[in-house]
């Protein structure tokens, strides 16, 4: 099977400055204190994925997971060592990267084929090839604003009257009404 990644000895140094303005720096150094230090987020990375592979990046925080991500994507390139890639590659760094609630399961569909890197074409034959989607409807997301004028709404409409709005707390706003 044909390698669709390859990190060899793949290195990225960053750094790290202390002080943000010119006048900060320079009273820093009449200190005698340092301004800036670097420090290696990817050191001496080496491994192979082949075609077809799916891999996780597991590691503490600050442990270089999203960096190596972006040596792989060619978001950045590596100060030693190289990255070879081969094909789409698509690093998802949440689990919900790509997932937006307030859209139907088919518009999610064509939101992630695009950061997958899929043409609009690509997305319309593959979606059309599974026949297990049938239904495309919105899934709703509702603020409290919405659900307190929806219970209020179907409390009025039961004939029951708004005395239940007797037991949510009071807010009051801007300028103390």
């Amino acid at each position: 099977m044909p390698e669709s990644i390859v990190v060899d000895h793949a290195s990225k140094r960053f750094t790290m400055r202390y002080h943000r303005t010119i006048k900060q720096m320079t009273i820093a150094k009449i200190r005698g204190q340092e301004i800036s230090d670097t420090f290696l987020a990817v050191n001496d990375v080496s491994f192979t994925i082949q075609q077809g592979e799916s891999v996780g990046l597991m590691g503490l925080n600050g442990s270089g997971k999203s960096t190596l991500l972006k040596l792989i994507n060619g978001v950045m390139k590596p100060d030693a060592g190289r990255v070879l890639t081969r094909g789409r590659i698509a690093g998802l760094i949440a689990t919900g990267a790509g997932f937006h609630p307030q859209l139907s399961g088919r518009d999610n569909v064509y939101l992630n084929a695009a950061i997958l890197g899929m043409s609009e074409a690509e997305t319309n034959a593959k979606f059309r090839a599974d026949r297990g989607v049938r239904r495309h409807r919105p899934v709703p997301r509702r603020t409290r604003r919405q659900l307190l004028v929806r219970d209020v709404l179907q409390t009025r409409l039961r004939g029951r009257g708004p005395h239940r709005l007797r037991h949510l707390p009071h807010r009051r706003g801007a300028g103390g009404r």
